[in-house]
């Protein structure tokens, strides 16, 4: 194999290395009613959830659209992999727990916690 085809297999190879473990931080909720995170609403509707970190130090990002919204949260156990993405809300509709499909751990969002939002539109939110 001539050195350019190594190399050219080694990059792509990596690539999807990369891709692969960048998709193992994600998955995807359906919110059918408005929810809050960490006092930020959001409306219902489809979001990519995204986390990055680990433990007790995980930053999450929902995105639907132009609105995304990043909080912190913390890791806890699930007795067994979930067979598909859940999630929990509390009585006053805040979302306290994401539950990744296949994944070991859930997330659970820290309470007292200021979330970050962005809506990438020219009026501001507080």
């Amino acid at each position: 194999m001539s050195r350019t085809r190594i190399i050219v297999v080694a990059a792509f190879m990596l690539l999807a290395f990369t891709a692969a473990f960048a998709a193992s931080n994600s998955t995807q909720i359906n919110l059918t009613s408005a929810a809050t995170v960490a006092g930020t609403k959001l409306q219902p509707g489809t979001y990519k959830v995204t986390w990055t970190g680990q433990g007790d130090n995980l930053n999450v990002t929902l995105k639907s659209g132009k609105t995304e919204v990043t909080a912190h949260a913390t890791t806890a156990k699930n007795d067994s992999p979930m067979s598909s993405t859940s999630f929990v809300t509390n009585k006053d509709g805040e979302l306290t727990e994401i539950r990744p499909a296949g994944k070991g751990p859930a997330i659970k969002f820290t309470g007292g916690q200021n979330a970050s939002m962005n809506t990438n539109s020219s009026t501001s939110n507080p």
